[in-house]
């Protein structure tokens, strides 16, 4: 489980051939073991190889083609940045809000003004975005101010816009969403009491 408070930001070493390398600092890389669970750009990756560095770490993980078909992972190239968080411990500080790492599909910019960004997204998942509710954009808690008919807006403060990829976005950036995993669990419960 993760919270959307993103850790700290990686580069993209490698992506082929179903395999993702992503370096990152000395202080994120060293607390991390092989078989741990890592959310880049928010979709929850198991880490196959820890290599440690003089001044970084190399992260290296499988990519099945699910996970590719489902986020903008597959989009991304050498050099290219990554948002990445640990999976939250038993016990530990929760400040974001519940996320499982499990992208239901991605979507696209369409505006960026004074923080608010303008995000276009599938209809099919639309009912789950609902206005001062959470989602996850490429793993960052965000609230959700309002919801149109294919689009929803999200605040992004000055402090998320500057530690975070957040502040490469742009007009036709592709991000990954998650939406809110009670309102699922929530609709799934009803439909069952309704086929009742």
């Amino acid at each position: 489980m993760f919270t959307g408070i993103i850790e700290t930001i990686g580069a993209v070493e490698k992506n082929r051939a179903g395999r993702l390398e992503v370096l990152v600092s000395l202080k994120f890389g060293n607390g991390i073991k092989t078989g741990s669970s890592v959310a880049v750009n928010g979709a929850c990756l198991t880490i196959i190889q820890n290599v440690k560095f003089k001044i970084q770490n190399l992260l290296c993980f499988d990519v099945v083609p699910e996970t590719f078909s489902r986020t903008n992972l597959g989009l991304l190239k050498k050099g290219d940045t990554v948002n990445l968080e640990r999976a939250l411990k038993a016990g530990g500080r929760f400040e974001g809000h519940i996320a499982q790492g499990h992208v239901e599909a991605v979507a696209r910019i369409t505006n960026i003004e004074d923080g608010i960004f303008t995000i276009e997204f599938s209809k099919e998942y639309m009912r789950y975005i609902v206005p001062k509710g959470s989602v996850s954009v490429d793993g960052i808690s965000l609230t959700v101010v309002d919801v149109l008919k294919n689009y929803f807006t999200v605040a992004v403060i000055p402090r998320t816009m500057e530690n975070t990829i957040a502040k490469f976005y742009k007009k036709g950036s592709v991000v990954n969403i998650e939406v809110d995993i009670i309102g699922k669990y929530v609709e799934n419960l009803l439909n069952h009491c309704i086929k009742k």
